[in-house]
């Protein structure tokens, strides 16, 4: 969901504003430090729950060699050639250790066997193979079923999706088989002819008054938590001159083709969400995606969007963030996709100045990290690194779990830290030792029973929070809400825990509709379903 909208100017002045509650005085550049510890380390990998990997020497492991630390416990792992690097991390707690020889279980520092990623694929075949031969009603032949998944780009210590193609349709699978159909769902698209004619296509199997879709050329470019990311080219065909999609005239700018058929044929290329959760409803007995949104790869005037060229791309927040590192020095362009009332879909590309950045690390919710001159940035997937800790002035390697999960140090002086939850000091600027006992990162409970996020520069948050694939809204004094709220005369709806609804909302007997971003719909139809000027169902 999309909380930047055009006034993105007005929304990050905002966002340096510090609120001040109660008797505490926050300064805007208080941040934490994490302290420094005396030690030699090469490699480091950081996990949750106070575990890390760190190859070295530290004071609490005086011989050089490969440790698996679990709180203030160091484990020496015999069978890890120190002179060889980590080559990447897999699943949700592996770390692959020799360029595939071993797999470091970050959860028990347990090693597993070089088998580990093929076993994986074979496995989920095997899961996948015996649910398309059950349920897809000969949609697939069987000649097309083969093991050749490919596994898709993802978050660090984030669960295996992995691709394939059976008889053309692009199908994406997890671990135990839970697949999708990629190529039925569309979302909504919306085409206007010349002769007014607007029709709303939903999938690339109807053909509605003369006019269907269908989608080509599809590449995968990551996944988050919940959803697949993928490039496409949508062709749309129609008896009629086609003249607009989504509401962007396709003769304005360069992103549609209209030169085939008369332009009766208009194709573009988009950006896709695609839902992992598979929808209640098959396509010839198969899973399809709940909920899939194209995005087409222009802005509102019909200008194309282009991605970079041979860019890693990392998605947070509903954000995408391509980067190019090179010789030190990192590219980076973000990718903000919006959904507006009015069914207009479209993407918003901001190019970042390459500038020299020794190494940076993400993390698994897919931020960028990164150490210069004594502190800990992290990217906020739009256009700032945010200052985050501050640590000894000589670190220029880290390796991030999560905001509070982290491991900096420099390979060339006898220095590192290490940020978990269990660590016991950290100094903040401002503060005495009292005041930093009674401050707690992320959550807390207030007093009164309401609940508040405290940011690590300890401000409270406020608006709308993102955490743990959830959209969260704060108000002015940092409290969360619940039930209706309204922004910007739109109006959304918060569950008890605080969690933005999205889809159909029964509430006190009436029934609502709140789009992808959460917005509530009203004056529209929904899938054949009247909704009134309140929003509410007319029966």
């Amino acid at each position: 969901m999309k909380r930047r909208t055009n006034k993105i100017k007005s929304v990050l002045a905002l966002a340096a504003i510090v609120s001040v509650t109660g008797s505490m005085q926050v300064k805007a550049e208080t941040y934490p430090r994490i302290p420094s510890e005396e030690g030699t380390i090469y490699e480091a990998a950081a996990y949750k729950d106070g575990k890390f990997y760190i190859k070295g020497e530290t004071k609490e492991a005086e011989n050089e060699g490969a440790y698996y630390l679990n709180g203030d416990k160091y484990t020496e792992i015999n069978d890890i050639d120190i002179e060889r690097e980590v080559y990447r991390t897999y699943l949700d707690k592996y770390i692959e250790m020799n360029y595939g020889d071993y797999y470091l279980d970050m959860s028990n520092g347990e090693l597993s066997e070089n088998s580990l990623i093929e076993d994986d694929v074979d496995n989920a075949y095997l899961a996948l193979s015996r649910k398309i031969r059950k349920n897809t009603k000969g949609r697939y032949s069987e000649t097309s079923l083969k093991n050749d998944l490919v596994e898709i780009p993802n978050t660090k210590f984030g669960k295996s999706w992995y691709f394939t193609n059976y008889d053309g349709y692009n199908i994406y699978t997890d671990s135990e088989g839970n697949y999708i159909d990629a190529d039925y769902n569309l979302g909504k698209i919306k085409v206007a002819t010349t002769s007014s004619n607007i029709i709303t296509l939903t999938n690339t199997i109807d053909k509605k008054e003369g006019t269907r879709a269908y989608v080509s050329e599809s590449n995968v470019l990551g996944q988050d938590a919940d959803y697949i990311y993928r490039t496409a080219k949508v062709t749309i065909e129609s008896d009629e001159i086609i003249s607009k999609i989504d509401g962007i005239d396709v003769n304005a700018g360069n992103a549609f083709d209209t030169s085939e058929n008369d332009g009766k044929t208009v194709s573009f290329l988009a950006i896709q969400k695609i839902s992992k959760e598979q929808a209640e409803d098959k396509i010839d007995g198969a899973n399809y995606a709940k909920n899939t949104v194209t995005y087409i790869l222009s802005g509102t005037d019909g200008t194309s969007v282009s991605l970079l060229d041979g860019a890693q791309i990392s998605v947070a927040g509903g954000y995408m963030v391509e980067y190019i590192k090179d010789s030190g020095t990192i590219t980076i362009q973000t990718i903000s996709l919006y959904e507006e009332r009015g069914n207009q879909n479209y993407v918003y590309a901001y190019n970042i100045a390459a500038e020299e950045i020794k190494n940076i690390d993400i993390d698994t919710n897919g931020n960028l990290w990164k150490v210069e001159n004594g502190i800990v940035y992290k990217f906020d997937n739009y256009s700032e690194w945010d200052k985050i800790y501050k640590v000894d002035g000589s670190m220029d390697n880290l390796s991030v779990y999560d905001e509070n999960h982290m491991i900096i140090w420099s390979e060339d002086v006898d220095v590192y830290s290490i940020k978990s939850e269990d660590t016991e000091e950290i100094k903040v600027e401002g503060y005495g030792p009292e005041e930093i006992l009674a401050k707690k990162l992320g959550w807390i409970m207030n007093t009164d029973g309401s609940w508040s996020y405290n940011k690590p520069e300890y401000i409270k948050a406020t608006g709308w929070l993102y955490d743990e694939n959830k959209w969260y809204y704060l108000n002015s004094f940092g409290i969360m809400q619940t039930g209706w709220i309204n922004e910007n005369s739109k109006w959304y709806h918060l569950s008890e825990n605080g969690a933005m609804k999205t889809g159909w909302l029964n509430e006190s007997g009436k029934w609502y509709y709140l789009n992808t971003s959460g917005e509530m719909l009203y004056d529209t139809t929904v899938d054949g379903y009247k909704l009134g000027i309140n929003g509410d169902l007319i029966q």
